[in-house]
């Protein structure tokens, strides 16, 4: 992979939305026209709308939202990490576990190679998706932390209901929707023995600003400034879903699921609606979404029948 360094100390000087000549950029980084060119081509492959004007210089199309880690840490007062870019914040934190404290906050503004459920990569532009994760250690074990995907996506969903987003809404076990469109995914994971401590880590990707990576998607999606046309500010909203996952998270240690499952039944944009199930092996079920139960298993009305199927063994697709 390049180092895209330069090509992100050029974005930092392009971000206020203003022209600036080549050769002025040239000296700011102290480096030549051609190289400046080839910045501007790497922030373009890496989904960053640039002008250039011949006598202006380069512009950004539009506004872009960068991350401020000093920012992060004065306002949240933990232990905050922000790249430039990176794999995956989630893989980061994995590999990272031992010089980690709890409730650290791992983020960046270029994830290429972003991980979903069961593997799946996706892709996202400078700035045009918040990708995050938060390092937690847990105490209960393993059987206890059944669930806790379910209640990231009610944090999370509930943090941007209240921003304005008002169709959000989740998808079991752990999308999050707005209308038949996908927003965001959660991404848990763990490392340490059933009956001991528990390393997780939630990793969470919000789609911001997709721009022409849209139309290589290959499922229905969409993101925030589609959902209300305006710019979105990355840093608050990464505030805003870390206070409420640590609120969230506090509450799963203490009560279990059993706080959440009304919560995430209210926000169920399926339910009631007809959909198929499809196992790993290829087995189909079918029935009427009903929400979920105590263990956050999903409920499926099946002939007059209500069955319960287990979280992290089947996919959902609506028919």
């Amino acid at each position: 992979m390049l180092n895209h360094a330069k090509a992100f100390q050029l974005l930092h000087y392009l971000s206020d939305s203003h022209f600036h000549s080549g050769q002025r950029l040239a000296d700011i980084l102290n480096v030549s026209r051609t190289s400046i060119a080839s910045y501007v081509h790497q922030l373009i492959d890496m989904g960053v709308d640039i002008y250039s004007v011949k006598g202006r210089g380069y512009r950004l199309a539009a506004a872009i939202s960068l991350l401020d880690e000093q920012w992060l840490r004065e306002k949240l007062q933990i232990p905050v990490y922000i790249f430039p870019e990176m794999a995956s914040t989630n893989t980061w934190v994995m590999e990272h576990l031992g010089e980690l404290s709890h409730g650290q906050l791992v983020s960046c503004d270029y994830q290429s190679a972003g991980r979903g459920r069961r593997g799946r990569g996706f892709q996202s532009a400078v700035a045009g998706q918040l990708p995050f994760s938060i390092y937690w250690c847990y105490e209960g074990g393993l059987d206890a932390i059944q669930g806790l995907s379910l209640v990231v996506g009610v944090a999370i969903a509930e943090t941007l209901r209240q921003q304005g987003y008002r169709n959000v809404g989740l998808k079991w076990p752990n999308d999050i929707y707005a209308g038949h469109r996908k927003l965001a995914g959660i991404l848990i994971e763990m490392n340490g023995q059933p009956h001991q401590q528990l390393h997780l880590v939630a990793g969470i990707g919000i789609n911001i600003r997709l721009g022409k990576i849209l139309d290589s998607i290959d499922q229905p999606v969409t993101d925030l400034e589609h959902l209300q046309e305006h710019s979105v500010d990355r840093n608050q909203l990464l505030v805003d879903c870390y206070r409420a996952l640590e609120q969230a998270y506090q509450q799963f240690c203490q009560q279990g699921l059993s706080g959440f499952i009304e919560r995430w039944n209210s926000l169920d944009i399926f339910h009631g609606e007809m959909v198929k199930l499809v196992f790993s092996n290829g087995h189909i079920e079918s029935g009427a979404v009903k929400g979920v139960d105590e263990q956050g298993n999903l409920l499926l009305e099946q002939l007059g029948i209500i069955q319960s199927f287990a979280a992290g063994e089947v996919s959902l697709r609506p028919q």
